[in-house]
């Protein structure tokens, strides 16, 4: 079985906002990794839900489809599927993320279209020191 295959049995991808953000705040609410993801609530977004791994599908006017609010709280590499599920299926072609998660997106192609230092007027409100400071990322994948 391939991991699309995986991803499919039994569930249905799209799901509602509220769907996404009861599954998002099982996984992530009060973990140390809550803070590293986006928690977006916009109804114009496609928000996509397999088992414990969410993801939310943005699509910009400047023609950028963003994966984001990315969470894996099922096995060791379903995030990723998930993502690579995205990129065939809606076109994702760019991702924000903290460093060290630049080197899994490279493995789909993504590639770095700006690195900026961590700023703390930046940081997500729930951001603790001992989480350190990481570069935050942007990334795109051409086509």
């Amino acid at each position: 079985m391939d991991r699309f295959a995986a991803l499919m049995i039994n569930t249905s991808l799209e799901v509602s906002v509220d769907e996404y953000l009861r599954t998002f705040d099982w996984v992530l609410k009060g973990t140390a990794r809550e803070p590293y993801v986006t928690r977006f609530d916009s109804p114009e977004n496609i928000y996509l839900v397999s088992g414990f791994t969410g993801c939310v599908i943005i699509q910009h006017e400047n023609g950028r489809i963003e994966c984001g609010g990315l969470f894996n709280g099922g096995p060791s590499g379903a995030g990723l599927a998930l993502l690579d599920f995205a990129i065939t299926y809606y076109g994702v072609n760019y991702v924000e993320c903290f460093e060290p998660l630049q080197d899994l997106y490279a493995r789909l192609g993504f590639v770095v279209e700006s690195r900026a230092q961590f700023d703390w007027n930046y940081a997500p409100s729930n951001w603790h020191p001992s989480l350190g400071t990481p570069d935050y990322y942007t990334m795109v994948r051409m086509n």
